[in-house]
């Protein structure tokens, strides 16, 4: 049986934090600093031979010339485009030996000090600052109070290697960081277990982790609505993996402390047709995570604003990457978000691959997307157990377990084309055909006409990452399924791959 091998956060290719600013007809401002949560950053990493720390580390002296910032100032500097305005509170070029780190009030030997692999230095302003609308004018004394939301930027990170001491199974220990650097705010992960698989299982054993099992094993779905979906790639090197996306729906809710995060926790567990437990991940959202428990987060907003109400607002989004063998399986899944609970389960189908012949993989949706540089596109070489994002010709999606859209949207899609023509010259043309279907009457009310993958091909590579968006403009509300089907030049054809999604 193979096993689940990897699994990753979305936190690198969605928002991360989002204040939310409310103006007032009285031009007094008051504030709501509100976490966006697309899921946490990387988890401490157990391995055989080392532990794998994410940091953030915050200048404070920058910090405290925000907290001393006009209002209005801040609020028409903090919008404008391409604002560096928060990124630059991020502390970049720190050398290894500025670092100390930890475990049970004993310093470790640091191994190495590097960029955290979710960093990609050719994106320094991550998703950029978007926001719903326009910004209240501060000074239109007639408005009535109103909000906008300012998104935080995708901080580079670092990630420090330890060799852990020796310690039995199942036991946690606390970790530390800290940095030799002036007016430098360290935030890292303060705790990980030594547990079977901790890599990607990092609740394991834990107290948390523990609460989410019972959870699983309770009648009642909980309040929470969790949604969840699951769709299979062939991975760089073609050797094939399976993606389970687990999402909630978006609530803000007031907290009683804007530097106190609630801990929220995902658990999965997957099993076989016969039953049997084929292999479970489990890790952090954001609020219990880098921004641990310990820690005060501080509120990035000028002074007047920092004791105004507090919101927790957004999605919470997680992502694992498994290797499972051709089969049915079931999917239960949890999360607990500080004393609330919500619960879903769906099926997975892995279809066989022998890498021999056209073939076509599930198909993902997204409702964002965005541009990557050149040379941030995974490599035919990739290594399976590495994390692939969903690029296609310089356009990277991000996939949702919420395939609810709104009318008039767009639909962003990603799915892979295995075409052995592809992979010595001379290639053979291979095209790919997509439709649109009425799930409840089966009738066909979209189609896109015969596409040519070529634009699409990396030269030598059998796989075509194949993405775009599919207009839905013209739909009705209702149920529907989107399908796409390969087709070579030789005529072999592939099944129709399809996914289900409704629109409201």
């Amino acid at each position: 049986m193979k096993h689940l091998n990897a699994f990753r956060f979305l936190a690198f290719r969605n928002r991360a934090l989002v204040l939310a600013v409310s103006v007032c007809s009285a031009n007094l401002f008051s504030t709501a600093f509100a976490q966006n949560q697309p899921s946490g950053a990387p988890p401490i990493q157990v391995k055989s031979d080392e532990i794998l720390v994410p940091v953030l580390v915050l200048d404070k002296k920058r910090i405290d010339a925000i907290h001393r910032m006009d209002l209005r100032s801040y609020v028409h500097e903090v919008k404008a485009p391409n604002s560096r305005l928060l990124l630059d509170l991020a502390m970049t070029g720190l050398a290894a030996g500025e670092f100390h780190i930890f475990e049970d009030g004993k310093e470790q030997k640091i191994e190495r000090v590097g960029p955290e692999p979710g960093w990609n230095q050719n994106l320094p302003e991550g998703p950029g600052y978007e926001s719903p609308g326009s910004p209240p004018e501060a000074t239109d004394s007639s408005r009535k109070s109103s909000y906008f939301y300012v998104e935080l930027p995708h901080w580079p990170t670092y990630e420090v290697s330890y060799a852990p001491p020796p310690s039995p199974s199942g036991s946690c220990h606390t970790v530390n960081v800290k940095v030799d650097r002036r007016n430098s705010y360290v935030l890292a992960r303060s705790e990980y277990c030594n547990t079977t698989h901790a890599v990607y299982d990092a609740l394991n054993g834990t107290p948390l982790g523990n609460r989410m099992a019972a959870d699983l094993n309770s009648t009642d779905r909980g309040p929470l609505r969790l949604m969840a979906a699951a769709f299979s790639l062939f991975g760089g090197n073609a050797s094939g993996y399976t993606d389970i996306l687990l999402n909630t729906s978006s609530q803000s809710r007031r907290l009683a402390d804007c530097t106190r995060l609630p801990e929220i926790g995902f658990l999965g567990m997957i099993y076989s047709s016969d039953g049997r437990l084929a292999g479970r991940f489990s890790g952090r959202g954001m609020g219990g995570d880098l921004y641990a428990s310990h820690h005060e987060f501080p509120v990035l907003v000028p002074s007047p604003l920092a004791d105004g109400p507090c919101y927790l607002a957004g999605t919470n989004a997680f992502e694992a990457r498994l290797d499972l063998p051709p089969g049915d399986y079931k999917l239960q899944a949890v999360i607990r978000d500080g004393k609330q609970f919500g619960r879903t389960e769906i099926p997975i189908r892995v279809e066989s691959f022998n890498g021999t012949q056209l073939a076509i993989s599930d198909i993902a949706l997204g409702k964002n997307h965005r541009s990557v540089m050149g040379g941030s596109e995974p490599g035919p070489d990739t290594s399976p157990d590495q994390l692939i994002p969903l690029v296609s010709k310089g356009v990277e999606v991000l996939p949702t377990a919420d395939t609810r859209f709104k009318a008039g949207v767009a639909i962003d899609f990603y799915f892979e084309v295995y075409s052995p023509l592809q992979s010595a010259p001379p290639a053979g043309k291979t095209e790919v055909d997509m439709r649109v279907l009425d799930a409840e009457r089966g009738q066909v009310v979209k189609e896109v006409r015969p596409a040519d993958t070529a634009p699409y091909r990396k030269p030598g590579d059998p796989i075509i990452p194949v993405s775009g968006g599919i207009d839905i403009t013209n739909l009705a509300g209702g149920s529907y399924k989107l399908q796409a089907r390969a087709t070579d030049s030789t005529g072999q054809s592939t099944a129709w791959s399809s996914v289900a999604f409704s629109i409201q």
